[in-house]
């Protein structure tokens, strides 16, 4: 291989290699590792209330919005896929026309 082939695998593995975290980062908030299941004793009998306060009533919980994630978060794995395909093309393309053109089969 030479000097200028192997520096533009190089990049193009640092390119890889450095986009990887970015896409780990912008999927962490969507992945869950360990989940606990809430368990309780359930009592048929209600504790007895002596201190004359009533107990707080439960609200119902707030609906949540779905906020919309950013281009970002959404089109990242599609571009690196689409980058990957076309690097993979380029490099295809560049070894069938300059490297393997270069050398004739001689019978």
């Amino acid at each position: 291989m030479s000097r200028s082939t192997r520096l533009r695998l190089l990049g193009v593995l640092l390119c890889g290699a450095l986009s990887a975290p970015v896409a780990a980062f912008a999927a962490g908030e969507h992945t869950v590792a360990f989940t606990t299941a809430e368990t309780e004793a359930e009592t048929d009998e209600a504790p007895e209330n002596t201190s004359g306060v009533e107990p707080a009533v439960e609200a119902p919980p707030a609906a949540e919005d779905d906020e919309e994630q950013p281009w970002t978060a959404r089109f990242l794995a599609p571009t690196l896929l689409a980058l990957g395909v076309v690097i993979t093309v380029i490099a295809t393309g560049y070894y069938a026309t300059r490297i393997r053109g270069r050398y004739r089969v001689v019978e």
